[in-house]
C-alpha cells in the first residue's frame, strides 16, 4: 500500500479513515473535509445515531466518498475490541481518535462518575483503539493514527484536572508510539489545540471562559483544516494557529511554579461559574 506520494506527502485520496466522535463538532468537520477535499472514504463512529447518520448524509451529498457508520457508545465496556471486530472486514487506512469529554469545576469526589467517564473516553479508549489499529497497520505495512489531545497536555489545567491529566497521558503515550514506530511506514501524530468552539464548551460550563479567551480558540472548520494539513505532512505534533503555537512555547519555557499559578488564575472557576452550569 502506497503511503506517500512523490512529494513525500501522506496520500489520503480513496483511503478509508475511521473517525470517532464524528456526529458533531471537530469530528463532523474532519469527516466533511476528508471526504470533500481529500476524497477519502470514511468509517464514522458515534453513540448519537441520529446525528451520526445526518453527518453521513451530508458527506454523501457533498462528495463522492463512500461512508459507513458505526453507532457505538465508546463508554461501553470492551467497546474498543467491539469496534475493531465490527470493522474487521473493512479496509482501514487511518484512525482519528477524536471523541472526548471534559468537565469544568472544582475537582471533587461528588463528580466521580463524570471524572471516571473522562478517564475512560479520553485515555483508556484512545490507548486501546490505538494499539488495536496499530497492530492492524503494522500487518498491512502502512497507515496512520492521529490522537486529539490539547495544549492542556503540556501544562496543569486547574478546574479541568482529570481532563488535563488524561490528555497529558495520551500525549505521552502517543509520543512513545511514535518513537517505537518512527522507522515504519506508519504516521503517528497528535493534534493539540487550546480550545475548539463546539457544543462541548457549553455542556462543560466553559462558555464564559471561551468568551474571555476567544483569541486562543479555533472553529471546528479551522481545526479540521489544520489537522488534515499537518497529517498530510506527517507531523508528529500539530498545533493550530500562531497564538496556540506561542502558548506552547511559553509553557515550555516558564518555570513550573509560575506556570501553575498562571493557569490557576486563568481557569479559576469562580470567575465564570455564574453564567454556566456544568453538566455531571
Amino acid at each position: 500500500m502506497r503511503l506517500f506520494g512523490s512529494n513525500r506527502r501522506l496520500q489520503l485520496e480513496g483511503k478509508p479513515i475511521l473517525v470517532t466522535g464524528a456526529a458533531r463538532g471537530l469530528g463532523k468537520q474532519l469527516a466533511l473535509r476528508l471526504a470533500g477535499v481529500e476524497k477519502a472514504d470514511l468509517v464514522l463512529v458515534d453513540q448519537n445515531g441520529g446525528a451520526l447518520r445526518a453527518t453521513a448524509r451530508e458527506v454523501e451529498e457533498t462528495s463522492s466518498s463512500r461512508v459507513a457508520v458505526v453507532e457505538l457508545d465508546l463508554l461501553k465496556k470492551d467497546c474498543a475490541p467491539e469496534l475493531a471486530a465490527r470493522v474487521e472486514g473493512m479496509e482501514i487506512f487511518g484512525l482519528i481518535n477524536n471523541a472526548g469529554l471534559t468537565f469544568y469545576g472544582e475537582t471533587r469526589a461528588a463528580h466521580m462518575d463524570r471524572q471516571r467517564a473522562i478517564i475512560d473516553l479520553d485515555f483508556r479508549v484512545v490507548v486501546e483503539l490505538s494499539l488495536l489499529f496499530l497492530r492492524r497497520f503494522q500487518r498491512q505495512g502502512a497507515g496512520f493514527i492521529l490522537n486529539v489531545t490539547s495544549l492542556g497536555a503540556f501544562a496543569p489545567v486547574p478546574y479541568q484536572a482529570v481532563y488535563g491529566a488524561s490528555k497529558s497521558a495520551v500525549q505521552l503515550f502517543t509520543e512513545c508510539l511514535y518513537a517505537e514506530n518512527r522507522y515504519r511506514s506508519i504516521v503517528i501524530s497528535t493534534f493539540a489545540p487550546s480550545g475548539i468552539i463546539t457544543e462541548m464548551i457549553k455542556e462543560s460550563g466553559l462558555t464564559r471562559h471561551m468568551e474571555k479567551h476567544l483569541y486562543s480558540y479555533v472553529t471546528p472548520e479551522q481545526a479540521a483544516e489544520t489537522v488534515v494539513r499537518g497529517l498530510k505532512k506527517g507531523k508528529r505534533l500539530i498545533i493550530p494557529g500562531v497564538i496556540n503555537k506561542l502558548l506552547y512555547l511559553l509553557m515550555s519555557f516558564l518555570p513550573r511554579g509560575i506556570l501553575i499559578a498562571l493557569t490557576a488564575r486563568i481557569f479559576r472557576h469562580e470567575k465564570y461559574r455564574e453564567a454556566d452550569t456544568p453538566q455531571g
